[in-house]
This record gives C-alpha cells, sequence and structure tokens, in this order.
C-alpha cells in the first residue's frame, strides 16, 4: 500500500535526521544497540540496512553519509524509475525489486518539468537541515500521495 511506503520512507529521513544530530563517538561504538535502545522498534522496522551508513568511526562522515542518503531519497522520488508523480504529488511508489535493472537504469532520471520542484525542495530540505532544524515539515509535502493513489508496483519496467 502506498500509505505504507510513504510511512517508511519518512520513518526513515526521521532516522537519518536523528543520526545528522546526535550522533557521537559513543554511539558509532555502540551500533546498532544503541540506536535500538534510543529509537525502540523504530530501527527494527525500517528495513534498511544501517551498516553501510555506520560503518565508519569518523562522526562527521556518519553525518554526512546520513545527510547524503535524505538527498538521494528525495532525488529518487522525482526519477520516472521510482515514482510516478501527476501535479507533484505521488501517484504511485514503484517496487525496485519488480524492474529489470537494465531498464531502471533507462528510466532513472528527473522529467523536466519537474526538475524545478525537486531542487527547491532539495534546497529547502539542505537549509534546514544545516542550520540545525529538522526538515520534517518539507519531507510531509514531498511524499504526499495523490488522492488518487495506486497500489505500488514494477512501473511496467519489467
Amino acid at each position: 500500500l502506498p500509505e505504507v511506503t510513504q510511512s517508511k520512507i519518512l520513518n526513515w529521513l526521521k532516522f537519518l535526521e536523528f543520526i545528522i544530530f546526535n550522533i557521537n563517538e559513543y554511539i558509532l561504538k555502540n551500533k546498532i544497540n544503541e540506536f535500538q535502545d534510543i529509537l525502540g522498534n523504530q530501527v527494527k522496522n525500517l528495513k534498511f540496512k544501517i551498516s553501510t551508513l555506520l560503518d565508519t568511526n569518523d562522526v562527521f562522515k556518519a553525518k554526512y553519509r546520513a545527510l547524503g542518503m535524505i538527498i538521494h531519497i528525495i532525488q529518487d522520488s522525482y526519477t520516472v524509475s521510482h515514482c510516478k508523480r501527476e501535479d507533484l504529488y505521488i501517484k504511485e511508489f514503484y517496487c525496485y525489486k519488480e524492474q529489470s535493472t537494465k531498464i531502471h537504469k533507462e528510466n532513472d532520471y528527473v522529467e523536466k518539468y519537474n526538475e524545478d520542484s525537486l531542487f527547491s525542495n532539495m534546497n529547502q530540505v539542505l537549509i534546514k537541515i544545516l542550520q540545525g532544524d529538522s526538515a520534517e515539515i518539507y519531507y510531509n509535502e514531498i511524499f504526499k500521495l495523490s488522492d488518487t493513489t495506486f497500489t505500488s508496483s514494477g512501473g511496467g519496467f519489467n
């Protein structure tokens, strides 16, 4: 269901912000166990690999990776291979596992009419986070579902 996908994305973005604003050497040393203690089931329910993010002992690198992941998630939400958008609202999420890798790569671009919105959204999020504030208000708008959102599919990119 699109609402489930949207919820998972929003939780992941909140978790990445948590890392940006709270990561320190102590947390890095304790890795996942510490996050589970702090966030409880939210970490377990993300179903994303956190090891890539935390395979460093450098706090700056962990923050930089988390910020990069946030921007990448926003960018993916505007690519033809990841989402169908209608009037900037998400009409359908596309499931990567159901797509041909080759065809996915060919459709991993942003349509011209969405470029301004994408760049504006990335800019707003970056400014907010670099000022030390949560960008959650923007995430809710960026990942807003259309009133006629479809159940997720492969998007015809098989």
